[in-house]
């Protein structure tokens, strides 16, 4: 693995243990759930960072695609929940794509990371390794999210 990224390589793999905790004991009738139905479900913020990660994965060079990736784009519309996938898929999906994370961050080569990212990462170096740190930012960002709905929903703090 190239040096340059390690640390950004250890918060995704943190951060893949940390939503199995998260969603250990949300049944599947609370995941569509949205806090005075304003705020994003689980169900939608699972399905929005997994669609993060094959971005990412596609962006290094990986034949990864997330079927669902446009319902949980960022500032879509929340549409009915019928008409997302059930969240045993999006899960599946994060699971299959969590797995292949740390293959696909170690043999990441100095060009693709040196090489010119899709958006400028806000505070960020201006490349595919500045948005891969920022990535991990949004990644935890939405994961303190969940955490937070878990709570409202009456389960206690996966940490305790």
């Amino acid at each position: 693995m190239h040096n340059s990224i390690a640390q950004v390589a250890d918060q995704f793999r943190l951060q893949t243990g940390v939503i199995d905790r998260i969603l250990d004991g949300i049944p599947e009738d609370q995941v569509m759930i949205r806090p005075d139905n304003k705020a994003n479900s689980i169900h939608f913020i699972l399905g929005h960072i997994t669609g993060t990660r094959y971005q990412i994965a596609q962006l290094l060079g990986e034949h990864a695609e997330f079927a669902h990736e446009a319902l949980f784009d960022r500032g879509v519309a929340i549409k009915d929940a019928a008409e997302y996938p059930p969240f045993s898929q999006v899960k599946a999906a994060w699971d299959t794509i969590s797995l292949r994370m740390p293959q696909v961050l170690e043999t990441a080569t100095e060009e693709q990371l040196s090489g010119p990212a899709p958006f400028d990462p806000p505070g960020m170096e201006k490349n595919v390794r500045g948005l891969l740190s920022f990535m991990a930012f949004h990644e935890s960002y939405h994961i303190g999210q969940i955490s937070y709905v878990r709570r409202l929903l009456g389960h206690a703090g996966p940490f305790g």
